[in-house]
């Protein structure tokens, strides 16, 4: 397990681009430009609020269109930034292609440039003109103050952390693993967003953008964390002055290999970041690039760990969950089945232990947990006739292949294929991932066929899912046939 995780925010920990696109739409409005869409805005973050906010201008103008010159010139800079000073910004439109500007000034080689272009010059001067930077540091620099005007008045209306993800951060927290936020947001944002959705998560740092400081992908914020862990919380940091004891993080001198540390990111920035400070990189594909942009960024034979959920992240970092084992109910229960089971365990005396997981879907979540508990969780799969007449709850051991003739062979029956998952819910009152012999308490499955191995229904213990992908039961395999099933036909196959 890593002893330092650094967390990206935007994209990673929180869903902010809704927010981001209204203030920098905000900003585009002022100025007579057209706004984005949110989605444009999503290859646009993540490189610091002032590159945002310039992209979008840039990407404004291009698609600004027929009238948009008049509203830009007239309404969006300040006098004169363009025109000499005798010129009449009233005519702006018509007039200042003859105002004795140098040729290519704006418009590229082959652009129109002549008299004729008259009243339709906006356009082509729109469509044109902006090369990348076009835009001056003062018309950046004013765009910006109105997005952060904007920004900060609003900066948590949409904004939410993904599903997951304040949990994830507890259990690392409780795990002893020092966490970190490294941004290029500016600074303020960043920390006002962490105190809103995290408070209780205790941060060694939380480092934006900061005026002297160079974003991401240089190593120096990953160096600066590194620093703040090992000389112990920074007295005159205001986050630490809070309500956190000093050096309650990490003891003064504590060192850390850089194999001990971790960055996890949503963009090739991050990977970029982690690579240039020596650590390694974990990227996620629930934020604003897709797996296929973060990969394509490295060269050719690259190796970059991606994760595309934030289950798949817990395991990453905690390792695939299961509990101490229990030999009582859970405290609620999931579904109407999950009740039913345990009703039916203590009515018929049978007793138990199960264990709480992380979702065990595949058969590697499997593994790990019958690692857990020494005994090997059981594969079941529901089955039907091509008519769906005909149904089947087959039990096998967790590493035999399905083979549809050998089974058929076995009933002596037509046949068979995967049932949907909708009769599956409606027959045995579990989802996809839960199936389990368990439903046949359930009462749409008195007509459910129940077939099982011979190695299972010989082996002394048996271990399944209680109807629910989080929770695994152990118990006799002779109570479950004798006691459980009592009264049901099992028909037992070689």
């Amino acid at each position: 397990m890593k002893k330092l995780i650094l967390f990206d925010l935007d994209g990673t920990l929180l869903d902010t681009l809704e927010d981001l696109a209204e203030a920098v739409n905000h900003a585009l409005s002022l100025r007579g430009l057209p706004v984005l869409t949110v989605d444009r805005y999503r290859k646009m973050v993540g490189h610091g609020v002032r590159n945002l906010v310039q992209q979008a201008l840039e990407a404004a103008v291009s698609e600004a269109g027929d009238g948009a010159g008049k509203n830009f010139f007239l309404e969006g800079f300040p006098k004169n930034q363009f025109f000499p000073a005798d010129s009449d910004a009233d005519g702006a439109g018509k007039n200042y292609f003859s105002q004795g500007f140098a040729k290519n000034q704006f418009f590229p080689a082959d652009a129109k440039r002549t008299a004729d272009a008259g009243d339709g010059a906006e356009e082509n001067y729109f469509l044109q003109s902006f090369a990348k930077n076009q835009f001056s540091s003062a018309e950046i620099d004013a765009a910006l103050a109105d997005f952060r005007a904007y920004y900060q008045e609003h900066i948590d209306v949409h904004t939410r952390p993904y599903a997951g993800i304040p949990e994830l951060l507890s259990d690392l927290q409780e795990a002893g693993v020092q966490l970190a936020v490294t941004s290029n947001k500016f600074q303020e944002g960043t920390e006002y967003l962490i105190r809103r959705f995290f408070p209780d998560i205790q941060f060694v740092a939380i480092l934006g953008n900061r005026p002297g400081y160079p974003l991401k992908p240089s190593p120096e914020i990953v160096q600066e964390v590194l620093r703040r862990v090992a000389e112990g919380p920074m007295a005159e940091e205001n986050y630490f002055s809070e309500g956190f004891p000093k050096n309650q993080f990490s003891p003064a001198g504590a060192k850390l290999s850089l194999d001990d540390v971790l960055l996890v990111g949503d963009s090739p920035t991050d990977m970029r970041t982690a690579y240039n400070g020596g650590i390694e990189g974990l990227a996620v594909t629930w934020g604003y690039r897709s797996a296929e942009e973060i990969s394509a960024a490295f060269p050719e034979g690259t190796s970059v760990r991606l994760v595309e959920s934030v289950p798949a992240l817990r395991i990453e970092l905690l390792g695939f969950y299961v509990s101490e084992p229990f030999t009582t109910p859970p405290s609620t229960f999931e579904t109407p089945l999950q009740r039913i089971i345990y009703e039916t365990f203590a009515s018929a005396g049978i007793p138990f232990s199960r264990v709480d997981t992380d979702p065990g879907i595949t058969m590697e979540d499997c593994a790990h947990i019958s690692a857990r508990i020494g005994v090997q969780i059981v594969k079941t799969i529901f089955l039907c006739n091509r008519q769906q007449t005909e149904f089947y709850l087959y039990v096998t051991s967790h590493d035999k292949p399905f083979v549809t003739r050998d089974f058929c062979s076995a009933l002596g029956i037509p046949r068979v294929s995967f049932a949907s998952s909708e009769r599956l819910w409606e027959l045995t009152g579990v989802r996809v991932g839960a199936t389990t012999i368990l439903s046949a308490v359930w009462p749409a499955a008195a007509g459910v066929h129940l077939v099982m191995d011979a190695a299972i229904a010989s082996s002394e213990w048996f271990a399944c899912t209680d109807g629910t992908p989080t929770c695994f039961v152990t118990l006799q395999t002779r109570d479950l046939l004798d006691k459980y099933l009592s009264g049901k036909k099992v028909i037992i196959i070689a």
